[in-house]
Parts: structure tokens; sequence; C-alpha cells
């Protein structure tokens, strides 16, 4: 017999010294134990920085269900699990799954808020710099 969780997830990107720093929270899901969160959490992709993400899952207390997830003390949470992921190798992950239904192997990609190569500032911007296409192989 299973009993069912009211889970909610906590995003962390782990620090150079070790320490989380908290990104984010989901909803509760009430009564589940497979859980599909709506909530979204955003993340900035640095290429040039190995970003660990850790991802810790909580069965909210029943009394806490009309308190907002983030004025939620974890502590008094019954901790359910842990996983963790390198942003950059889930990227590529969802790359390789993703290229089988593109049939030229390109994706778009963009850079925001800064210069291009001829000097000019833009807010988005083609992350190969060309003027005829967004994409790259």
């Amino acid at each position: 017999m299973f009993i069912l969780s009211d889970p909610m997830t906590v995003m962390y990107l782990r620090k150079k010294d070790g320490k989380l720093e908290e990104i984010g929270r989901t909803e509760v899901i009430l009564n589940s134990l497979n859980p599909s969160w709506i909530e979204k959490i955003t993340v900035s992709f640095q290429f040039e920085v190995v970003q660990t993400l850790v991802f810790h899952v909580y069965d909210v207390d029943t009394r806490n269900h009309k308190v907002p997830v983030k004025t939620l003390k974890l502590k008094d949470q019954e901790f359910l699990g842990e996983a963790t992921c390198v942003l950059s190798e889930a990227i590529m992950e969802v790359g390789e799954v993703i290229q089988f239904y593109d049939s030229d192997k390109r994706f778009p990609a963009w850079r925001f808020g800064g210069r291009t190569s001829d000097g000019s500032v833009s807010h988005a911007f083609n992350l190969n710099e060309a003027s005829y296409g967004d994409e790259v192989v």
C-alpha cells in the first residue's frame, strides 16, 4: 500500500565553495506519487561555467497547504530525495534527443544583450553572428 505525498521541488545552484544557492521552488502537488509541476524556474546558462543544479523534493505537511511555497520552512517538511545534474550536460542531452526530429541537424541559437562583431548593440542576436540565419551545427 502506498501513501500519497504532497511533493514540492526546490532547485539549487551549487556554488564554487560547495554551498547551495536556492534558485526557485515549484508548487505543491496534492496527493501524488508522480507529480507534474507547472511552475517554471529560470536559470541563466553560462557556457564557460560548470553549473551544477541540485533538486530537493519534499513532502509538504498538510497544515502548510495554504502557505505560499516561498515562505515554507524546509526543515519542517519531510525530505523525500535529491537529484543532481550539470546544466551543460542536460542541454546536450536534450540536443541529442531533438536532433532526430530536425532533418538538417541545425538548431537556432541566440545571444542576448551584447555587442556584435560589427560593434552594434543588440538585445538578441544570432549566436553564429551571421545575418542570414540563426542556426548552428
